[in-house]
Protein backbone atom coordinates (compact mmCIF):
# COMPACT_ATOMS: atom_id res chain seq x y z
CA UNK A 1 0.00 0.00 0.00
CA UNK A 2 1.42 3.37 -0.78
CA UNK A 3 0.66 5.92 1.41
CA UNK A 4 0.30 9.54 0.95
CA UNK A 5 2.57 11.44 -0.63
CA UNK A 6 1.81 15.46 -1.38
CA UNK A 7 0.38 15.82 -4.54
CA UNK A 8 1.79 19.73 -4.63
CA UNK A 9 5.21 17.66 -3.96
CA UNK A 10 5.53 15.48 -6.78
CA UNK A 11 3.16 14.07 -9.77
CA UNK A 12 1.74 11.18 -9.55
CA UNK A 13 2.00 8.34 -11.92
CA UNK A 14 -0.80 5.52 -13.25
CA UNK A 15 1.35 2.78 -10.72
CA UNK A 16 0.79 4.94 -7.61
CA UNK A 17 4.60 5.91 -8.81
CA UNK A 18 5.87 9.95 -8.85
CA UNK A 19 7.01 10.18 -12.16
CA UNK A 20 9.65 13.12 -11.35
CA UNK A 21 12.49 13.68 -8.31
CA UNK A 22 11.69 15.95 -5.91
CA UNK A 23 11.34 15.91 -1.65
CA UNK A 24 8.22 14.78 0.26
CA UNK A 25 6.98 14.18 3.44
CA UNK A 26 4.93 11.34 4.36
CA UNK A 27 3.32 9.36 6.82
CA UNK A 28 2.75 6.09 7.61
CA UNK A 29 1.03 3.57 10.38
CA UNK A 30 2.88 0.42 11.68
CA UNK A 31 0.25 -1.58 13.55
CA UNK A 32 0.92 -3.35 16.66
CA UNK A 33 3.59 -6.18 17.35
CA UNK A 34 5.10 -6.60 14.37
CA UNK A 35 3.37 -6.10 11.49
CA UNK A 36 4.60 -3.96 7.91
CA UNK A 37 3.79 -1.33 6.50
CA UNK A 38 5.31 -0.46 2.46
CA UNK A 39 5.54 2.56 0.67
CA UNK A 40 7.04 3.43 -2.80
CA UNK A 41 10.24 5.06 -3.30
CA UNK A 42 8.85 7.50 -4.95
CA UNK A 43 12.11 8.07 -7.16
CA UNK A 44 13.68 9.16 -3.96
CA UNK A 45 17.15 8.79 -3.83
CA UNK A 46 17.69 8.82 -0.09
CA UNK A 47 14.73 9.01 2.93
CA UNK A 48 15.07 8.98 6.81
CA UNK A 49 12.27 8.21 9.14
CA UNK A 50 11.12 9.76 12.52
CA UNK A 51 9.95 7.84 15.30
CA UNK A 52 6.81 9.15 17.30
CA UNK A 53 7.24 9.93 21.11
CA UNK A 54 5.53 6.88 22.09
CA UNK A 55 6.90 3.47 20.85
CA UNK A 56 7.79 0.51 22.90
CA UNK A 57 10.04 -1.55 19.97
CA UNK A 58 13.52 -1.11 19.85
CA UNK A 59 14.01 -2.29 16.34
CA UNK A 60 13.02 -1.25 12.59
CA UNK A 61 13.60 -3.62 10.04
CA UNK A 62 14.07 -2.17 6.28
CA UNK A 63 13.05 -4.30 3.20
CA UNK A 64 12.38 -3.55 -0.48
CA UNK A 65 11.12 -5.15 -3.47
CA UNK A 66 9.99 -4.11 -7.27
CA UNK A 67 6.71 -5.65 -7.16
CA UNK A 68 5.52 -4.73 -3.21
CA UNK A 69 5.07 -9.04 -2.81
CA UNK A 70 8.37 -10.07 -2.82
CA UNK A 71 10.72 -8.54 0.38
CA UNK A 72 14.43 -8.73 0.73
CA UNK A 73 16.56 -7.69 3.64
CA UNK A 74 18.28 -3.97 2.30
CA UNK A 75 21.90 -4.85 2.17
CA UNK A 76 23.96 -1.91 4.50
CA UNK A 77 26.91 -0.03 3.85
CA UNK A 78 29.64 1.59 5.94
CA UNK A 79 28.01 2.17 9.26
CA UNK A 80 24.35 1.76 8.43
CA UNK A 81 22.37 -1.34 10.07
CA UNK A 82 19.26 -3.48 9.10
CA UNK A 83 17.73 -3.73 11.72
CA UNK A 84 17.82 -0.29 13.11
CA UNK A 85 17.73 0.53 16.94
CA UNK A 86 15.80 3.62 17.57
CA UNK A 87 14.21 5.43 20.00
CA UNK A 88 11.14 7.62 20.79
CA UNK A 89 11.22 10.90 18.75
CA UNK A 90 14.92 9.83 16.87
CA UNK A 91 15.35 10.39 13.49
CA UNK A 92 17.32 7.96 11.49
CA UNK A 93 18.19 7.48 7.70
CA UNK A 94 16.96 4.34 5.93
CA UNK A 95 19.54 2.41 4.58
CA UNK A 96 20.89 3.59 1.07
CA UNK A 97 20.15 0.20 -0.93
CA UNK A 98 16.59 0.73 0.21
CA UNK A 99 16.54 3.40 -2.97
CA UNK A 100 17.51 0.67 -5.33
CA UNK A 101 13.68 -0.84 -5.50
CA UNK A 102 10.50 0.75 -5.98
CA UNK A 103 9.49 -0.07 -2.44
CA UNK A 104 10.01 0.18 0.71
CA UNK A 105 8.86 -2.33 3.69
CA UNK A 106 9.29 -1.07 8.14
CA UNK A 107 8.71 -3.51 10.42
CA UNK A 108 8.82 -2.56 13.88
CA UNK A 109 8.36 -5.35 16.99
CA UNK A 110 6.75 -5.29 20.39
CA UNK A 111 4.35 -2.30 19.65
CA UNK A 112 1.61 -1.68 22.42
CA UNK A 113 -0.64 0.25 19.84
CA UNK A 114 -0.28 1.71 15.98
CA UNK A 115 2.48 4.14 15.53
CA UNK A 116 2.58 6.95 13.07
CA UNK A 117 6.12 7.30 11.24
CA UNK A 118 6.94 10.78 9.72
CA UNK A 119 9.14 9.84 6.21
CA UNK A 120 11.67 12.27 4.89
CA UNK A 121 12.35 11.20 1.15
CA UNK A 122 14.53 13.58 -1.06
CA UNK A 123 15.25 13.27 -4.91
Amino acid sequence: MIMGIEPSVLAIGSEGQPTTRGSGVQTVTIAVDGTTVSFGTGLAAWGAVQMPSAITGTSLTVNYSNDNSNWTAVPTEGSETNPITVEADGTYRLPSWAFSAQYIQLKMDAQAAARTLTLFLKG
